[in-house]
């Protein structure tokens, strides 16, 4: 038995020693926590996490940290693409509020394209205390996603946070043209390419 443990640790091990760049993980834990190391677009990052495998206890080592990454898109909201109108402000929102921070992820599903569907908090320093902030809600109460009603048609909040953005004219709401959804204009683009 001992041998057969023996062999596995030293086939992981071997394998971790391949590369130095973090695998890509498709089927994270339910919960993880991680650090932002890269913002993609508007409601799509990469967080590296922090694993601890059973052979960490074996070895006995100080060094318990196996690190992969996961690409994740923000639950229940849709940001514009980056070439569209608006994109690059809710690229350099979701930036400011999350880039190189440790933040929890909590998976809801795996969406079509096989990413990682998360709500994402993190932890902001306050006067007196920690204020937790809830980023897809954010990136929608500041006018720069939409509420995905297809995959969150529950979600009132989101909903309402919508609203309010379209009746203050945050955002994307401030255009004098009505904005177009990122559905939508993945659609027409899509048109467009198969011509």
């Amino acid at each position: 038995m001992r041998a057969l443990i023996l062999f596995a640790f030293l086939c992981q091990f071997a394998s971790a020693g391949e590369s130095n760049e973090p695998k890509l993980v498709k089927d994270p834990d339910p919960v993880f926590t991680g650090k932002v190391i890269r913002i993609i677009d508007g409601d799509t990052f990469i967080v590296r996490v922090k694993k601890q495998t059973k052979y960490s206890k074996l070895l006995k080592t100080k060094n318990k940290k196996w690190t992969e990454k996961i690409k994740v898109r923000l639950y229940g909201i849709d940001a514009p693409e980056e070439k569209q109108a608006y994109g690059t402000q809710a690229k350099k929102k979701l930036t400011e509020l999350i880039f190189k921070k440790e933040v929890k992820c909590i998976q809801k599903s795996i969406d079509p394209d096989g990413l990682t569907t998360c709500t994402l908090t993190f932890e902001e320093p306050g006067k007196t205390n920690f204020k937790i902030t809830s980023v897809h809600t954010s990136m929608v109460a500041a006018g720069l996603a939409w509420h995905d009603v297809k995959e969150a048609p529950k979600d009132e909040l989101l909903g309402s946070l919508e609203m309010n953005a379209k009746g203050s004219k945050k955002g994307l709401w401030a255009a004098k043209k009505e904005p177009v959804a990122p559905w939508e204009w993945r659609k027409k683009k899509k048109k467009k390419k198969g011509r």
